[in-house]
This record gives structure tokens, sequence and C-alpha cells, in this order.
């Protein structure tokens, strides 16, 4: 029997998120008669990794670590994520951020292995972002294989100086029968305090600037007083987590704005609800767009990067342009409105996931551009 080949992933968490459950979606459904994925995770302050590593090894998935706190350990990083290549034998390097890429790159070059990485978003903003950006962008030049979760961030990685020839799309995924045993819709409202008389909004983000949730806060102020029955729940944690706490005081909207904090059972808490909004400044495509879509809800989004490719107007939802609170306010107005679009537009949602963003889809496109990677690294030079 063949050994499986070992592609050893390498990723800084400080928070679990999109990222986070699009690599968990991917690693536990390759084919593990074929791919050994370990994962090498970077230590962080506070032990800030503790939800990923936690959250990996209970799916069986062997997690190592690489120093960087206390202190910025870079020669410590390099030298002993080398030595993870070499003891698990990795043919392949997949790198997830670009403190990963840098660190990665020098520890791949080293091995004399080849490395690969997949982008989930250009931020751009604010100046240290664009800062590790460029750094990030001058060392995935020189990787074997660069890849992204969507076209819009792909394009933005051949305008950074990527070969084009190097780069391709590789899909995070979703697994339909995630959403197909819904519990009762009451009992899963009521757990935050919600009737079926209320219009329920959700927005599935951590709380950082990026995602925009007081530009939404300011929109649903005006939502509410013309909708009393409306409620905006948000799913979450952050470091912007007390701040919005208390625009949500000021802004009266205790009772209309709710913040349960990190919900583990976010696809089933999203069948019981009516629309998705996902007002973010940045993004690939959010796995919380991927789930509320296969839940069959309609989604309000922002016009930004990827979201476009599945935020389709007069199909699946409403795009309103990032960051500008007019606009946003009065998608929720149009979608309050249209009620009778809702069905049609979650059930064309649902449809699209399941037909091109299926994870069986994703884990195969996945696969084999590992096995292109690992064959042309193995062919002898001229």
């Amino acid at each position: 029997m063949t050994k499986p080949v070992t592609i050893l992933h390498v990723r800084n968490s400080i928070a679990y998120g999109g990222v986070e459950t699009s690599m968990l979606g991917w690693l536990n459904n390759v084919d593990r008669s074929r791919f050994n994925c370990p994962v090498a995770l970077f230590t962080e302050r506070n032990d800030a990794e503790a939800a990923f590593r936690n959250t990996f090894r209970a799916h069986g998935h062997r997690v190592i670590s690489v120093p960087w706190h206390p202190g910025r350990q870079f020669r410590k990083a390099v030298a002993t994520l080398e030595q993870h290549i070499h003891e698990t034998d990795a043919k392949l390097l997949h790198t997830h951020d670009w403190r990963s890429d840098v660190i990665g790159w020098h520890a791949a070059r080293r091995a004399g292995i080849p490395i690969m990485t997949t982008i989930y978003v250009w931020f751009r903003h604010p100046l240290a972002t664009r800062i590790k950006e460029a750094i990030d962008s001058f060392y995935i030049r020189k990787f074997d294989r660069v890849t992204a979760v969507c076209k819009a961030t792909l394009c933005q990685t051949v305008d950074r100086g990527v070969a084009k020839e190097k780069t391709e799309v590789l899909i995070s995924g979703m697994d339909p029968s995630r959403t197909i045993n819904k519990m009762d819709r009451e009992i899963i409202r009521a757990r935050f305090g919600l009737t079926n008389a209320h219009i329920a909004f959700v927005y599935v983000a951590r709380f950082y600037r990026e995602k925009a949730h007081a530009t939404l806060i300011e929109a649903f102020r005006e939502v509410v007083a013309r909708h009393p029955q409306v409620r905006l729940l948000l799913l979450g944690k952050g470091p912007l987590e007390k701040a919005l706490h208390e625009q949500i005081a000021a802004a009266g909207l205790t009772e209309q704005v709710l913040m349960p904090g990190f919900v583990e059972d976010v696809p089933t808490v999203l069948t019981a609800m009516d629309i998705m909004v996902h007002a973010s400044l940045a993004e690939g495509i959010p796995l919380a767009l991927y789930e509320g879509m296969l839940a069959g809800l309609p989604t309000i989004g922002s016009d930004v990067d990827g979201n476009p490719e599945v935020v389709i107007p007069q199909h699946t939802g409403w795009l309103v342009p990032p960051g500008n609170m007019k606009a946003l306010r009065n998608a929720l107005f149009d979608a309050l409105q249209q009620k009778d679009l809702w069905e049609t537009y979650g059930d064309n949602a649902r449809s699209l996931i399941m037909s091109e963003y299926s994870i069986s889809h994703a884990v195969t496109r996945l696969q084999t551009c590992w096995q292109k990677i690992i064959q042309h690294n193995m062919e002898p030079t001229a």
C-alpha cells in the first residue's frame, strides 16, 4: 500500500474565523489514503491560537507548534518549521497567511521542497497592513503556486506581480448535508429571544474593523424606527466587541440588536433566520455567505472583492457599495418591502452553492493542485 504524501500546512491564527473554517473543511474531506495533512501553528500572545488548535485536534488533525511569541522569533521559527518539514517528511508546504508565507518560503527553500499559498483576501488598509501585504507580495512571486479563494482575489494577486500562469482559484466549498436536518424554527429562535413574529437579520463575522459592524448598526437604527418587529443577530467575537456593545446601547437598540457571542452551531442557527447581511469592506468570499446561502437565505452583501460572485442582484440578493451607510439602510428597507422574493432568492442561493461551491468539488481541485506541484517538483531538470 502506497504511503500517503504529507502536505504540511502553516497558519498564523489569532481568532477562529473564515480561514480556519475553510481549512478545516478542506482537511476533513481530503482523501487520507493519499494525503497526510498536519498543521504547523504559530504560538501567539495569551495562547490566542488555542481555538484553532483545539478545534483541529478535536477533528483528528495533528497540530504542531512554531515559536513566535514571546517576541518575534524569526530565525527560530524558520529553523523549527524546517525541522517539522523533515520530521513529517513533507513533500509540499501549503501556507495560509502573510507570516506563514514569509517564514514558510525560507523554511521550504532550506528544506528543498516546493511551496504554495492560498490568498483569502487583500485588506489594503490600514497602513501597517499595506506594508505587510507588500512584503507578502514580494515573497509569493517566488512560490511554485499561488491560489486564491475567488476570481476577484486572484485578479488582485496577479496585479501584485504574481505570474498569471502560476495562479488558480481554489474555492472553499460547503458540505450540503450540514443543513439538511433542520431543528424546529421556533426552538432555535427562542434561544435568542426571537419569536416567529420577528423578522431576523443575521451577520456572521468576527468583530474587526473591516467587517463594518458599526456601519450596519447605524443603518439598522433607522430601520427599527419604521419596523419595530425587526431584529439583528450579530454572531462572532473579536476586539471590537465592547465598542459595539456601547454603540448599540447608545443607539437604544439593546432589544433589537443581539450579540450572543461565539455560536458553535452556526449552520443550524442560520436555518431559522430570515435574511443574511454581510457588510464587510474587504473579502475573498466569506464562508459565512456560503453557509447563509446554503441555508436558503437571501443576502444583502457589500459590492466588494468576491462577494458579487455569489450575491447576485435580482437572483440571490442585494448588493450595496461598501461602507455606505445610506445604501445599506436602503437595501434593508428594500428587502423588508420585497418579502415575496425571499423564498426565490433563497432557493437560488442554495442551488448556486450546491452546484458550484460544494466541498467535493473544492477538494477535488485542491488535491489535483497538490499532485501537480509534487509531480512537477519530482521531474528531472534538463
